[in-house]
């Protein structure tokens, strides 16, 4: 039979009491004897019995059924609650450790080491225990008996394992169970009793006065004070001055009455309490949630392309180029729509100076369209591979400042849920959040960088940044298990060609003209004999001049019209005329400097209004250049510009008329 085979007497069996745990440690055939270990629990330690019986009986207690044999054990019983854990793990979560468990068990060998050579005589001798409890008197330092036998036995049958330290076990004594009047703990430097032990009742008070006057602006002196004050009655006074001009103040029970120290307080707040609950109601959901674990991937609640989209916005802190006078004006705000399961940025939108939900709507007319059409609209040419990226998600995750006046009711037909993230949370939407490009940041330098770009051009190098970071960021935190076997790119347009291949796309596809009318906004335009006017820019195309509404209107004068802008590049427009949309392009002079055509509505207005201005200004110079003219002539001839006289019936033919006519022939050479 195997050493440490468990044997139980459910019946009893010799002198031991009922369903009492054996293990087997010795056949000894030559004395016919068989050799039980039983481990006695009692509420402050274990200890040992052994029992020897005669072979014969022994073989007829389990033919009989007295001695059930059981599964065999590789730890002791006070032991069991580790066995799962490694020493080194249980190593780990000790704290001010001052020896190993390793050195611990040494330790505990050393003092019975020379035992173990003598087992086989110490066990047939048939009085083991006085040998040990002799061998304990003589050694140096001496040992303690009982606890020598329960190493010796526990090192024969379990092996050294056994003899590990049971600090597990450690502070699980009920200090409740009997009442103690003195206090528990170390003295206290204000006197050795001063002080109390925290009853049940106090523990109640305690709980309810935490619950009661928690804060997240409160410090914990303030918690502490007003619990105390509330609960227990307690007040503060000034003590006895020991030396002038030093004032001392202490809380005291005015009937003497028990009430806990901050430590105690605490203490138990920490034990009646969540620790996760605790942190919010302290410090506020967004520092808790700041200071607490990871607790996952979004990209792991996701299994589909655009099943969650992310947006968020930041601004471009370079100062750009003005259109006209090439001054530096402030940068604009960038959104991104980001894919959750992917990590691609799947749409981009522009806003002049703060983020806005015009920025939003932009974002979303780019995740509509096709990518080849969106760019060129800005002047790129891009490969339809660089920005696969195509349809609306029906689960967006907005900003709360644009997203909170968003009017959900008219995108009913795709829009499935929109959800706002709580106020200064940025861990709710970090997918996007970790996709904002990085600005390395010097705080000596208090200057600012002025870019060479307008506002297109800086539209456009953002464009190129999506293109950058969906081809080339690291998306291995995403990838599954099968993507690494089909050798799919570790990029985020990597895993946006492997799922759209399988059709784990949740895009929701929408007609060109039907993002135009719903993501872009309206602007008031007029139609005139020879074009569409934006702000004084002339649009036309051959498709729209087709309609004949050029004719119609040169009848009528002018028309006005509402029109489809893209705000942040105004180089084509959209009209939408008998329910049928069409695309404007702008006029614009050969003789116009390159890349004019393209600027933003702002910068649009921004001419329409020096157009305006150098109009007014047109008006004053053209008054006073013709009455500075008019002056001049006066000045040369003595004669006013328009001076004459009028006459009713005309010019009269006289003989001084004839001689006036042959004059002037002659002066000009006439005959």
């Amino acid at each position: 039979m195997i050493i440490g085979t468990r044997l139980v007497a459910p019946s009893g069996f010799g002198a031991m009491p009922n369903d009492c745990i054996y293990y087997f440690l010795r056949n000894n055939w030559e004395s016919n004897k068989v050799i039980l270990v039983c481990f006695v629990e009692s509420a402050s330690s274990t200890k040992t019995q052994i029992i020897a019986l005669p072979r014969q009986d022994f073989e007829e207690a389990l033919r009989a059924e007295k001695l059930k044999v059981v599964e065999g054990d590789h730890y002791p019983p006070w032991l069991k609650a580790v066995s799962p854990l490694s020493t080194q793990q249980l190593e780990r979560k000790r704290k001010s450790a001052k020896k190993s468990y390793a050195e611990r068990m040494d330790a505990r060998y050393l003092a019975f080491a020379e035992l173990v050579d003598k087992r086989s005589e110490i066990l047939a001798s048939g009085d083991s225990d006085s040998i040990i409890n002799a061998y304990a008197k003589a050694s140096r330092p001496e040992q303690n008996s009982g606890r020598l036998k329960l190493w010796f036995y526990s090192y024969l049958i379990f092996g050294r394992k056994a003899l590990m330290p049971r600090f597990h076990l450690a502070g699980r004594w009920n200090r409740e169970a009997k009442p103690y009047l003195n206090k528990f703990g170390r003295p206290s430097s204000k006197g050795r009793n001063f002080g109390c032990n925290i009853t049940k009742e106090m523990k109640e008070k305690i709980k309810k006065a935490y619950v009661k006057f928690r804060s997240q602006t409160g410090s914990a002196d303030e918690i502490y004070t007003k619990s105390v004050c509330d609960s227990f009655e307690c007040v503060a006074i000034e003590l006895p001055r020991r030396r002038r001009g030093v004032i001392r103040y202490r809380i005291i029970q005015p009937d003497n009455l028990p009430y806990p120290s901050p430590g105690q307080f605490w203490y138990w707040v920490r034990k009646l309490t969540d620790a996760r609950v605790r942190a919010e109601e302290l410090k506020g959901k967004r520092k808790a949630r700041a200071e607490s674990g990871y607790e996952g991937k979004f990209s792991d609640r996701v299994m589909n392309l655009n099943q969650r989209v992310e947006f968020d916005g930041y601004n471009i802190t370079e100062k750009l180029e003005g259109v006209i006078e090439g001054s530096a004006v402030d940068g604009f705000c960038v959104v991104r729509a980001v894919c959750v399961m992917s990590g691609a940025i799947v749409g981009i939108g522009f806003a002049e100076g703060t983020e806005n939900r015009e920025a939003y709507r932009m974002a979303l007319f780019s995740m509509a369209i096709d990518k080849v059409t969106f760019c060129s609209l800005f002047g790129l040419n891009i490969d339809p591979d660089e920005w696969p990226c195509i349809g609306l998600t029906d689960n967006i995750l907005f900003d709360r400042g644009p997203g909170s006046s968003y009017q959900v009711d008219d995108e009913i037909e795709w829009l499935g849920t929109l959800t706002l993230p709580p106020s200064r949370s940025p861990q709710s939407k970090a997918t996007v959040e970790s996709s904002h490009p990085r600005e390395k940041q010097n705080d000596d330098d208090l200057g600012a960088f002025h870019s060479d770009k307008n506002f297109v051009e800086m539209s456009k190098r953002e464009i190129i940044q999506v293109l950058l970071d969906n081809a080339g960021s690291d998306a291995r935190g995403r990838m599954l298990e099968e993507m690494y076997l089909a050798e799919v790119p570790a990029t985020p347009n990597g895993i946006w060609g492997y799922m759209d291949d399988l059709f784990r796309n949740s895009g929701v596809g929408i007609p060109f003209d039907d993002a135009v009318r719903r993501f872009l906004s309206k602007h008031p335009a007029t139609i005139q004999r020879d074009a569409v006017y934006l702000y004084n820019r002339r649009y036309r195309s051959p498709q729209f001049a087709q309609t004949g509404i050029f004719d119609d209107v040169a009848r009528t004068g002018r028309v006005s019209v509402e029109v489809y802008v893209l705000v942040m590049c105004v180089r084509y427009i959209w009209i939408e005329y008998e329910g049928e949309m069409y695309q404007l392009d702008a006029i614009i002079p050969v003789a116009a400097a390159p890349g004019s055509a393209f600027i933003s509505l702002g910068e649009l207005k921004e001419i329409d209004q020096a157009r305006k201005k150098a109009a007014r200004e047109q008006e004053d110079i053209r008054l006073g250049a013709q009455m500075f003219y008019r002056n001049r002539l006066k000045d040369e001839t003595g004669k006013d510009w328009d001076g004459g006289v009028y006459k009713k019936n005309g010019q009269t033919k006289d003989k001084a008329a004839v001689r006036d006519e042959a004059d002037y022939k002659r002066f000009l050479g006439k005959k």
